[in-house]
């Protein structure tokens, strides 16, 4: 008996060795390292194949999955040629319309006549499979055939082996349906894009990675004939990675796809280890795939953009997810919530980006483009969890960043001189790409010239002749836009000048005196300055007073003459006239050249308009030819600062015409500009200081020494001025293109960060290689050189928001550009995040052995017992034996 019973526990001792020595066959993902050597051993790379049980091989991927007992695994984890990875699982990520990302506007842009919609792009769906008989995809299925009509092109089924990837779960049709569903209230971000359905989840919603790499090896090796754009993976394996992570199997096929500019997209996940799934925050990082090198992580928010589920430090893109509605098994529309459903969202955008660089330019985005447009564009989100900005896809703004009209040409240059025999002249403007284009002439409101159009080519009609300044301006389908302006000189004939202007047609009026001295009626006479059209008429001798006046009948000349025996003619068909006003500051100027009153000792007046509210004038008595001549402080030769009314010198200047415009006298030379007020023009403006202009105000009183408190009366009187201190403010739109202005000492940059902070920028001091300025924000206070630039961050640890760059200093002012941006700073290496103290995988078979041997152990000591008793018993049976002798 006892016997038996050692023999049952050896027996089953040798079972349980033998059932551990099966369970422990597992089957695991063998891949190659790169570059294996040539001199392998028997266990090397080159027999592998052929000594195991092989379940699944690749062709993208240097690697192949086998069943491998506890003994061979050892072996292989010996050899250093290859990387032997565990399986892991994953799951559809789900928690239990198309949202404001603007995705219905990008299906209004027109390229090539051809509406944006993801059209000719295709995505791969790795989820379930797809319900292709549903009527949002068309009721059919394309059977991988590319030329199908069906939205659902194609496909295969990498659970059950088969080109029949039918969902048997429902949550691929959901991802599928947020792509492309064609009905009219629940309708696909990118309507026009095909969705390639490879089931790798099964009817449970679970799959594995070796499932996942050969799904995506197919979507790669097919990417050129259905045209594969985006990979969309709403799975995930449950982990939680604060950092980017790694899979031998999965990370080469996605460089992979990325090198062939397809984009692969991955739900961020739905919750983390630490909360429970009714108090996620989700804060503690992202699961695989979302978190592997190169792929695009999707987080969730509400259409109130609040942030649900999983999120990390790293760039991460939001998109909706919570409460879609989608394509459901059956036929049906319900509502899910979880990145599952932000994921595709953002496969759809990628899916209409492409299908408009293509159209556009017949090139791909690569990866690079791709995520600069979604991370550079779409609403700023503040997570106060993770500290980070994160952007919520806007797929109208993204596509903004792949235009940028330009100006390729324009028929004329700046300032060059244009002969016209009538008030018309033709214009040819050309654009990088199509455009509305308007133009304007001398400030007049915009006329249209062509919609949709690269190129303007027509007849324009002209406000009149002389110095005209036009500006033009194009705006293409997403609102990106440009402008540039010139000035043309618009004449009647070849002029004597190419560099002048002239007002052309003009008139002069006469006044004659009787033999008592008394005027005549005035004579006007329609004349034709330095044109074609000569007049000569004769006039009996006399004083006459000659006004020219433009076509406004508005005098701008005004000089006498005496015809006598002495000086019997005067000649007007050298006469230059350049009338207009600058297009830096507006101010006015009259340039008039070519009439000589030399031989009557004679002088000019002068009429300009008055644009400014400053009285300053500058006389530039010398020949003129550009008003780009006068000094910026009319402080050169021959130059005059007149206030107004006033004098300096010989030449007078008092307001007329309402105060309309200034009537300058004394002039031989005719050229004369409106100047504003400035330090040094010997006026006291508003604004000025003893301490900011003492060369107009004059020096600052020294304080007295005198403390006895002296009188109290009179209500202050001794306070500081008030000084004026001018605020720029550019928009959001300006800040985010790049603001360029020129700066002062004190001046004010007011502005709003893409998160809608408000922060401004003081200019505090200016010397003549330096500005010294603070961001009031810390605040921070900057010394910078010309050339300088710096990026800064004013309200996250880890992205810059603010650029500020040092374009010019030149006396006074400085030339400075700001630019909101959202760039990740990169930490310092060696820093080491904390993990949670869980047992690695590494010490399990450590601890699985150490349990086996305490077993054995245990056995070993049961036996040992077993033993003991057994001698115990025959002890027993011999005494027995022997009382039973002497009893006999």
């Amino acid at each position: 008996m006892l016997k038996r019973r050692r023999s049952i526990a050896l027996l089953l001792l040798i079972s349980i060795l033998v059932l551990a020595t099966i369970s422990s066959a597992e089957e695991v993902i063998i891949t190659y390292k790169d570059n294996p050597s040539q001199d392998l051993k028997i266990s090397s790379v080159i027999n592998i194949e052929e000594n195991l049980n092989v379940t699944k091989k690749f062709s993208l991927v240097k690697g192949f999955v086998a069943d491998v007992s506890k003994a061979e695994k050892e072996l292989l984890e010996k050899n250093n040629e290859i990387i032997i990875s565990e399986i892991q699982e994953y799951k559809a990520i789900l928690d239990v319309a198309v949202p404001n990302i603007n995705a219905t506007d990008v299906w209004g842009v027109q390229i090539n006549s051809t509406n944006i919609t993801g059209a000719t792009q295709s995505v791969c769906v790795l989820d379930t499979g797809v319900d292709y008989n549903h009527s949002a995809f068309g009721n059919c299925w394309g059977n991988n055939n590319e030329s199908s009509s069906c939205v659902v092109i194609g496909g295969y089924d990498k659970i059950n082996g088969d080109d029949n990837p039918d969902d048997d779960h429902g949550h691929g049709t959901h991802v599928a349906g947020i792509i492309s569903s064609q009905h009219a209230t629940y309708r696909g971000t990118a309507p026009g894009t095909k969705i390639i359905a490879m089931k790798v989840l099964n009817a449970t919603g679970y799959g594995n990675d070796p499932t996942i790499a050969s799904a995506i090896e197919w979507c790669i090796e097919n990417r050129t004939r259905f045209n594969i754009t985006a990979i969309s993976l709403s799975l995930g394996n449950g982990a939680y990675e604060a950092t980017t992570c790694t899979n031998a199997l999965l990370d080469p096929l996605i460089q992979t796809a990325i090198s062939n500019n397809i984009s692969v997209v991955a739900a961020a996940g739905n919750c983390d280890a630490k909360t429970d799934k009714t108090t996620c925050d989700g804060t503690i990082g992202i699961s695989s795939p979302a978190c592997l090198s190169g792929v695009i992580p999707v987080g969730a928010v509400s259409d109130s953009d609040t942030q649900y589920y999983q999120r990390w430090s790293g760039w991460e893109v939001l998109a909706p997810g919570i409460g879609i509605f989608s394509a459901q098994l059956g036929g049906t529309y319900v509502s899910a919530s979880g990145t599952s459903m932000s994921a595709p969202f953002v496969s759809a955008t990628i899916s209409m980006l492409q299908q408009y660089s293509k159209l556009k330019n017949n090139v791909s985005l690569n990866s690079t483009q791709v995520q600069k447009a979604l991370n550079t564009t779409g609403f700023r989100i503040n997570d106060t969890a993770t500290s980070v900005l994160y952007p919520r896809i806007d797929s109208y703004s993204a596509l903004g960043t792949l235009t940028n009209p330009q100006f390729s040409s324009i028929s004329y240059a700046n300032l060059s001189t244009v002969n016209t025999s009538t008030l018309t002249i033709p214009l040819v403007v050309t654009f990088s790409e199509e455009a509305d284009f308007t133009y304007s002439i001398n400030g007049s409101a915009n006329k249209t010239g062509c919609s949709s159009c690269s190129i303007f080519n027509q007849t324009i009609v002209l406000p009149g002749t002389g110095n005209l300044t036009f500006n033009f301006y194009i705006s293409d389908v997403v609102g990106n836009s440009n402008s540039t302006a010139l000035i043309l000189y618009i004449n009647k004939t070849t002029p004597t000048y190419s560099s002048a202007s002239y007002i052309g047609e003009s008139t002069i009026s006469m006044i004659t005196e009787d033999a008592t001295g008394q005027p005549n009626s005035p004579e006007t006479l329609q004349v034709y300055v330095n044109g074609s059209n000569n007049l000569s008429i004769s006039y009996p001798q006399g004083n006459y007073t000659i006004n020219l006046t433009d076509s406004l009948n508005q005098t701008i000349v005004e000089f006498n003459y005496t015809l006598n025996e002495t000086n019997m003619t005067l000649n007007l068909s050298d006469t230059v006239l350049m009338k207009g006003n600058t297009t830096s500051n507006n101010n006015s100027y009259l340039i008039v050249r070519g009439l000589n009153l030399t031989s009557q000792d004679r002088t000019k007046t002068i009429y300009l308009e008055k644009n400014l509210a400053s009285n300053n004038t500058c006389v530039r008595d010398t020949e003129t030819f550009s008003v780009n001549e006068f000094s910026s402080l009319c402080n050169a030769p021959n130059e005059y600062l007149i206030n107004c009314p006033g004098s300096t010198g010989v030449y007078s200047c008092t307001l007329t015409e309402n105060d309309t415009y200034y009537k300058i006298s004394g002039m031989s030379y005719s050229a004369i500009q409106e100047t504003g007020d400035f330090c040094g023009d010997g006026i006291s403006n508003n604004g000025e200081t003893c301490s900011s202009c003492s060369a107009d105000v004059g020096a600052c009183a020294t304080p007295s020494s005198d403390t006895s408190g002296g009188s109290g009366g009179g209500g202050g009187g001794g306070g500081d001025a008030v000084v004026s201190v001018e605020k720029i403010e550019p928009t959001l739109f300006e800040m985010k293109q790049g603001f360029t202005t020129t700066v002062e000492e004190g001046n004010v940059i007011i502005f709003n960060t893409l998160n809608g902070e408000a922060h401004n920028i003081t200019i505090d001091e200016l010397e003549p290689i330096s500005i010294k300025l603070t961001v009031n924000s810390d605040p921070i206070t900057l010394l910078l050189v010309e050339g300088d630039e710096i990026k800064l961050n004013l309200s996250s640890r880890e992205f810059y928001n603010l650029y500020i760059k040092i374009n010019l200093i030149e006396g006074a002012r400085a030339n400075i550009k700001i630019q909101n941006i959202y760039e990740q700073i990169h930490k310092e290496d060696g820093i080491v995040n904390e993990e949670d103290t869980l047992i690695p995988k590494s010490f399990r078979p450590f601890i699985y052995f150490i349990t086996a041997i305490a077993f054995i152990i245990l056995i070993v000591f049961i036996n040992r017992k077993i033993n003991k008793l057994e001698k115990t018993n025959k002890k027993d049976e011999k005494t027995l034996k022997i009382e039973a002798k002497r009893e006999r």
